[in-house]
């Protein structure tokens, strides 16, 4: 999560493995590891329809692959696992719980800058 004295309202996130995310380490509270099974997330992909990767056999093979080697690195680094087996509304809770009290709203009739939510709409 990001650290509350680094900024402005918006708040920063980094996902997956990219090579160079520990360098931004420093400027997070907490780092989040979201975890299922590798199975689990293989099904997933397979019935998902809002994304294409991962229903060709070498994609698939690809998010094996990299499931074994980036996952080790992120867990090592991360001071918060989240399991993603749970019902969605809890993984959202859990995470809202390590972020704290927000200092801005979801649907936040927008700062200077658009949420993820509403920017389609927003003034």
């Amino acid at each position: 999560m990001p650290r509350r004295q680094h900024g402005a309202d918006a708040a920063p996130a980094a996902r997956r493995g990219a090579l160079n995310q520990g360098k931004f380490y420093p400027r997070f509270d907490e780092i989040v590891l979201f975890s299922a099974p590798l199975k689990v997330m293989l099904e997933r992909i397979a019935t998902r329809d809002t994304n294409p990767f991962g229903k060709t056999a070498e994609q698939r093979d690809q998010i094996v692959a990299d499931t074994a080697e980036v996952e080790p690195l992120i867990r090592v680094s991360a001071t918060v696992e989240i399991s993603t087996l749970k019902p969605l509304t809890d993984v959202v809770d859990q995470l809202a719980a390590f972020a704290g009290p927000s200092s801005y709203k979801l649907h936040c009739r927008c700062r200077p800058w658009k949420c993820f939510l509403c920017a389609p709409t927003c003034s």
